[in-house]
């Protein structure tokens, strides 16, 4: 694991800012095993349709995420978790400027 605070704890949602025009990302883990990450999302930014060949879980950080995936869009507030089925094609956007955790677990 890195980027992660180890002498002191600190609020998930402090460990990357929202920035007008751009995603931000604070990377956790790689490995083949699992991908974790926290996502800063400025007003209107967005992630095109991805797929992953392992289960995604979003974690609602602060605002609220749209995950849209075929065939509805779901809402992903502070505190709300979703986990998407590996190979399931998705986008994420949002309501406004908004964080979320993405932990994708390889298959």
């Amino acid at each position: 694991m890195k980027n992660l605070p180890t002498d002191h704890a600190a609020p998930l949602s402090s460990l990357a800012a929202c920035k007008p025009g751009q995603v931000s990302s604070r990377q956790f883990t790689t490995s083949s095993a699992a991908n974790a990450l926290l996502l800063a999302f400025g007003e209107g930014e967005s992630v095109s349709e991805e797929t992953y060949p392992g289960d995604t879980l979003y974690l609602g950080v602060e605002g609220t995420a749209l995950v849209s995936l075929p065939d509805r869009d779901e809402r992903v507030p502070a505190g709300s978790a979703l986990m998407v089925p590996a190979g399931v094609p998705h986008a994420v956007s949002g309501e406004g400027a908004f964080k979320i955790f993405q932990l994708n677990v390889n298959e």
